[in-house]
């Protein structure tokens, strides 16, 4: 087990941006060398009790570091664990999941020893992109749009298939992300600009929303907060109900700067989105819809970030092209820290 910390480079305190609506604080750290960076091609983040992990698509490894020092903790990346282009990641009590290209990795939190790698034609893998758990079952999107087209229901505990749900009134096409809220799971289809309402309990199809008026362009992510949902869009978010399906409102003034939003994470009354293209984050409040701040100065290191975890009062952005993770006080906006 790896056990020296990462470079730290910037320090606590060394920003504040209370009550702005867009930050700019002036150039931007200095980076690690990259021979000596622990991420390669960081794609995805999720945090476990003190501690965070990063999937790296490019070194077909997992990082887990210490959320409170920055410490490395281990790098994962042994070929038993399966990982080939490793996308998303997504954390149940003990244990993490890992979507790979044709598969998926489970492992425990606490120890990383590996639990299993599910991979057999039957549970249909293809390009399994997000996955979600409700219960004791986890649901796979497939998102390969000639093969996949399709969600699959495991057992978390056995790692038993339960269902593949593929049929066409699901209109599944292109689903990138999934989220589950009370007895539904709500999954965003790229390709036909749309949302797929189903029962977790049965599968049975709710309803699909693609009326134009919920502005889906290229839909791509997905959060839930109370009674609503989240959709980034190319270059919007629209808030919808999750009970009834009702559309709240679309945000999408350019003051919001979402440029290809890859990830949503809520905390309380707000929501942060990190623009893949923006190399950017977004906050706004979810209950008013309410634009607080983007931040997108050199200082922060942002560069096509890609996801983002919440613990406690801080955030955690991955950029994949510069290999590191930017902490972020979600109070003021300041930057804490840039792991690298």
């Amino acid at each position: 087990m790896r056990t020296r910390n990462f470079r730290i480079i910037a320090a606590a305190g060394l920003l504040a941006t209370a009550g702005l609506a867009s930050a700019s604080f002036g150039a931007g750290p200095v980076l690690a060398d990259p021979a000596s960076q622990i991420f390669g091609g960081p794609s995805a983040i999720a945090i476990s009790g003190t501690n965070a992990f990063v999937t790296n698509d490019i070194d077909d490894s997992v990082t887990e570091f210490n959320i409170a020092t920055g410490a490395l903790v281990r790098v994962l990346s042994d070929e038993s664990y399966g990982f080939n282009d490793p996308q998303n990641i997504t954390v149940s009590g003990a244990n993490a999941l890992v979507t790979n290209f044709d598969s998926v990795t489970e492992f425990n939190t606490t120890t990383g020893a590996l639990v299993r790698v599910l991979s057999a034609k039957s549970y249909g893998f293809h390009d399994p992109w997000a996955i979600a758990f409700s219960g004791p079952n986890a649901f796979v999107v497939n998102s390969d749009y000639m093969l996949g087209n399709s969600v699959t229901e495991f057992n978390t505990t056995t790692g038993a298939l339960v269902r593949v749900l593929s049929a066409k009134s699901y209109r599944f096409f292109g689903p990138q992300a999934i989220a589950v809220s009370g007895a539904n799971a709500f999954v965003v289809n790229i390709d036909n600009f749309s949302v797929t309402e189903f029962n977790t309990t049965t599968g049975a199809l709710v309803r699909v929303l693609s009326a134009k008026s919920y502005g889906f362009k290229e839909p791509w992510t997905i959060a839930v907060s109370g009674a609503n949902a989240f959709v980034a869009n190319f270059d919007s978010v629209t808030e919808f109900n999750t009970t009834t399906g009702a559309l709240v409102r679309v945000l999408s003034a350019k003051s919001y700067g979402f440029k290809e939003p890859w990830a949503i994470a809520i905390s309380g009354a707000y929501a942060f989105v990190a623009n893949h293209n923006g190399s950017s984050v977004t906050e706004f409040n979810t209950t008013t819809g309410k634009l607080v701040r983007v931040l997108s100065a050199n200082s922060y290191g942002f560069f096509d970030t890609m996801g983002i975890a919440i613990s406690g009062a801080y955030a955690f952005v991955v950029g994949t092209v510069d290999e590191c993770v930017n902490e972020i006080n979600i109070g003021t906006g300041a930057l804490v820290k840039v792991l690298c």
